[in-house]
């Protein structure tokens, strides 16, 4: 559902050991049993699908049901035989979406660290030159932890003023900018003490690579982006977070003062 974070290394944790000797636990098996265990900080998407639970829940449901009616059966197959081929191909839609985002943050990331300025996909390279001249001198990817507050994460990038994080989205007519994606950034900004920034978002359209800039607190066509500035999200980041707490039952804030609180 999340990542976890090492507050000792500041590190986002990438394997475990395992009751097994010799066996790893991989980075989406760790669970909060094993958080307890080792005293993992949580992730800003782990607190956030945990307060939204139901609405992640409910978008799976609704995609399924899509798919299905997408998905005609075929003739002579049972309904079963039905109903694995279209979990299989929601599987599959689930993992190629969470494979290209990946594939995304990793371009963009090198593009604006100027370790890899020739992208072949003319699609991605659209979407990087765009941000490229709009983001200068940022640091990416860098990973953070948190102890007093109790979380770390992966900043997609930040400059002296502001902090942003990169979208990979279907930017159709009725898109609009998505407040947890605001909370998220909220986190970010928090747990790295960037407290004066600006919080962006940019959004990519995987399919055109358009973006779309959104700045929380500032005055847009969605009237979600004034609505949540960068104070109101902070507020709810931390309302949240004290809900994961509660939900969990596993704090593993520290009474160390942090050079980033």
């Amino acid at each position: 559902m999340g990542h976890w974070y090492n507050q000792n290394t500041g590190r986002l944790v990438r394997e475990l050991p395992s009751s097994k000797k010799g066996v790893m636990v991989l980075i989406d098996r760790i669970t909060i049993a094993h958080a307890r265990k080792h005293g993992l900080l949580y992730s800003p998407s782990f607190i956030t699908k945990t307060r939204n639970k139901c609405a992640y829940e409910n978008a799976k449901i609704m995609n399924g049901i899509r798919m299905a009616h997408q998905t005609p059966a075929e003739q002579g197959e049972t309904e079963d035989d039905w109903m694995n081929r279209v979990l299989e191909i929601v599987q599959n839609e689930a993992s190629l979406a969470m494979s290209q985002g990946t594939q995304w943050h990793s371009v963009l990331a090198k593009y604006l660290d100027g370790e890899c300025r020739q992208i072949f996909d003319p699609i991605m390279e659209k979407a990087a030159v765009e941000i490229g001249e709009k983001v200068k001198d940022a640091v990416v990817e860098e990973e953070f932890a948190n102890g007093k507050l109790g979380f770390g994460g992966t900043i997609d990038w930040y400059t002296e003023k502001t902090i942003g994080d990169h979208k990979t989205t279907n930017l159709s007519k009725s898109w609009k900018p998505k407040y947890l994606d605001g909370v998220k950034l909220a986190f970010y900004a928090m747990g790295k003490g960037l407290h004066d920034h600006k919080m962006v978002n940019d959004y990519i359209d995987r399919q055109t690579g358009e973006v779309r800039w959104i700045v929380w607190g500032e005055e847009s066509r969605w009237k979600e982006t004034t609505k949540w500035n960068p104070v109101t999200l902070k507020r709810a980041a931390l309302l949240m977070y004290e809900e994961c707490v509660i939900a969990n039952n596993y704090d593993p804030r520290s009474d160390d003062e942090e050079e980033n609180d």
